[in-house]
Parts: structure tokens; C-alpha cells; sequence
């Protein structure tokens, strides 16, 4: 019969410590190391599990809702379809009314033996997701502040990181004890200080029609994730051929006045692609400067739809001949119609898209 040992008294090595603050410490350690592990285990054996029983349900899902508002960028897609597929594992109801997180959890006894970890694994019924600003990072911690809610959470590395400073990151947080952890990651996009990412954040979830900001990044968080990437994207003008010197600087103007609008950027990128489009085909020299300007202007936000002023209006607005505006407008429209045609026939689909996810998560 094995002897029973006490954990507060002086350490068998001679150091004149406690047990449980000398060798003891060093055995603690090595156990929690030992479950971490186990736990990144778990929580890869969870994301391939739900792959292989549902791969077919998840890449119809991502390809419905998810994959056209992605970029066309192989690497973009396989970085998006990872996430999709965690996020599919903890929230997505599969069976019973249950996650797959949840039915993993249900029959934890089969796949985990540790009594201390079946505990951790059991209080992942609710993963949360997060996105906020990186304040801190080290090996073993991230302090991070959740843009929607304003908490300060101290979320507990499994593994260390070598994200960049100042980063927004988004993620899915389960507990660990009494800490939260990372399911299995966070994943970081490279920070800005003049925190455009958390007003698009807090803007998105005003315009949605949920009232709890959680359930909204349940439901949000890769759209959200996809659309921040591209808002400190700066549209530069050096990177297109411009036939003439004039070209570019009305280009140049073009930034700027969408700039002064406070329009997004992937209006401003298209109204600059148009533009030197529209160069390359009729490469003349330009001298009503401004009123090329507001034409260029004018089509791009009739082409989202963003506008909703006549062209004698738009004129007034922005100070130029109405009857030069339209008579320009007419041109630009006639000389980009393949352009003009497929550019309405992409951000058509993307509402039609937009309404089957809303009726989607009804």
C-alpha cells in the first residue's frame, strides 16, 4: 500500500522549501504542460472530426455564403476555409439540436480519459467569439480589448505567437480552469492606429439586426474578418500605366475627392480602374480636369448604387457644368459598357447573396 504524501512538507531534495513550492512546482508544471498538449489534441481532433463527418455539408456552406465575398486568392480561400471550418464546428447545429462541439462534448468519455481534462472539455458547451485590438502579447498571454463589448480579456497561449504588434485579431475563446483559451488559435490582421477597424466593427453591428454583439460575430465574424482586411487599403495610383501625365493626376483627384466623401475603399479602387480603363482606350489629353473628375465620380457611385442625385444636382454639388458632366458621363458609360455591365452583374449578386444569408439565418 502506497504512502501517503504530503504536499506542505519540506522537500525530500534538502532545500528546506515546501514540497509543493520546490519539486513539487517543477512536476505542476510538467502536468499542466502535459494537458495543454492533450487539450491542442482535442481541439485538433474536433476540427478533423467535423471535417470528415460533415466535409461535404461544410464546403457547401462556405461556398454559398462565405466563399464570393472572398477574394480570388487560393491562400485567402484555404485561410478563410479553416476558420469556416472551426466556426462550423462550435456553433452550427448538427444533430439533436446540438453542435458538433457539443455532441463531442456529450460523448467525451469515448475519445478523452483524463478526469481533470474531460472537466476543461465539459465547459466548452458555449464557445464565444472575440475581435478587438491587441494590447499585449507574450509567450504565454494575449490582453486583448473586445470591440463590442469593451471587455479586457487575458486569454491564455497554449503556444507561443509571433503576431505583430498593435494587431486586430479575431477568435474563438473557450475556458480553460479559471482562464479562457484560444480555440485552437487567435488569428491576427496587422493593426492600424487610427482605429478604422473598430469603428467598421461597431458600425456593422449598429446597421445589424442583432441586439447581443456575440450573436452577431456567432454570425458575422468571417464577413467581418474579409471586409477589414481591405480598409486600410490604399488605392495607388503608381501601380497603373497611365498614357498620359494628365491621366494620372486626375487620378490622383479622384482619391482625394472620394477621400473628402468618406467613401469606402473598394469605391474608390473602382472608380480609379475605371478611369484607366477608360484611358487606355480613348488616350487624349484632358483639360476640363474636374469635371472628368465628378463624371468618373458619378458613374462609379451609380454603379454600387451609392447615388441618388441627378446629374444637374451632382453638377451643383461639385461646383462643375451640368451640361459638361453629362455629356461626359455619356461617354464614359458608352466607352465602359462590357465593364460597367459586369461590375452591376457582381454587385448584384453579392445583394442576392446578402438576402438568401439573411433568410439563411432566420
Amino acid at each position: 500500500m502506497a504512502a501517503s504524501f504530503n504536499r506542505n512538507a519540506p522537500c525530500t531534495c534538502g532545500s528546506g522549501k515546501k514540497y509543493k513550492k520546490c519539486c513539487g512546482l517543477k512536476e505542476a508544471i510538467s502536468i499542466n504542460s502535459l494537458i495543454e498538449r492533450e487539450i491542442e489534441q482535442i481541439q485538433a481532433k474536433v476540427i478533423s472530426d467535423v471535417d470528415y463527418m460533415y466535409g461535404d455539408e461544410i464546403d457547401e456552406d462556405f461556398d454559398r455564403y462565405v466563399l464570393p465575398a472572398l477574394v480570388d486568392d487560393e491562400k485567402e480561400i484555404e485561410f478563410f476555409g479553416f476558420i469556416h471550418t472551426v466556426w462550423f464546428a462550435l456553433f452550427k447545429q448538427v444533430d439533436q439540436n446540438m453542435t458538433f462541439l457539443q455532441d463531442f462534448i456529450h460523448h467525451r468519455d469515448k475519445t478523452v480519459t483524463r478526469a481533470s481534462l474531460r472537466d476543461i472539455v465539459a465547459s466548452w458547451h458555449s464557445p464565444r467569439p472575440v475581435a478587438g485590438r491587441m494590447l499585449e502579447l507574450t509567450p504565454t498571454s494575449v490582453t486583448m480589448k473586445d470591440t463590442l463589448t469593451d471587455e479586457l480579456l487575458q486569454i491564455k497561449l497554449l503556444q507561443p505567437s509571433a503576431a505583430e504588434p498593435n494587431s486586430f485579431i479575431f477568435g474563438f475563446i473557450v475556458p480553460y480552469r479559471e482562464e479562457w483559451i484560444f480555440f485552437p488559435t487567435f488569428f491576427d490582421l496587422e493593426g492600424e492606429s487610427d482605429q478604422r477597424d473598430e469603428e467598421f466593427i461597431k458600425q456593422e453591428f449598429a446597421e445589424s439586426k442583432y441586439d447581443d454583439p456575440i450573436e452577431f460575430l456567432k454570425n458575422q465574424l468571417l464577413y467581418v474578418m474579409n471586409e477589414i482586411q481591405f480598409l486600410s487599403a490604399e488605392v495607388n495610383i503608381d501601380n497603373f500605366n497611365w498614357p498620359l501625365p494628365v491621366h494620372k493626376v486626375i487620378a490622383e483627384s479622384l482619391v482625394q475627392e472620394f477621400k473628402s466623401y468618406g467613401s469606402p475603399p473598394e469605391l474608390t479602387g473602382t472608380g480609379v480602374a475605371l478611369w484607366n480603363r477608360y484611358c487606355q482606350i480613348k488616350p487624349k489629353q484632358v483639360k476640363s480636369k474636374s469635371v472628368y473628375v465628378a463624371a468618373v465620380q458619378y458613374v462609379a457611385m451609380e454603379v454600387h448604387p451609392l447615388v441618388d442625385l441627378t446629374i444637374n444636382e451632382f453638377a451643383l454639388e461639385t461646383n462643375v457644368s451640368a451640361a459638361s458632366l453629362g455629356r461626359i458621363v455619356r461617354d464614359l458609360k458608352t466607352t465602359l459598357t462590357p465593364e460597367l455591365r459586369e461590375l452591376r452583374a457582381m454587385i448584384l449578386e453579392d445583394l442576392q447573396i446578402e438576402l438568401e444569408e439573411d433568410e439563411y439565418l432566420k
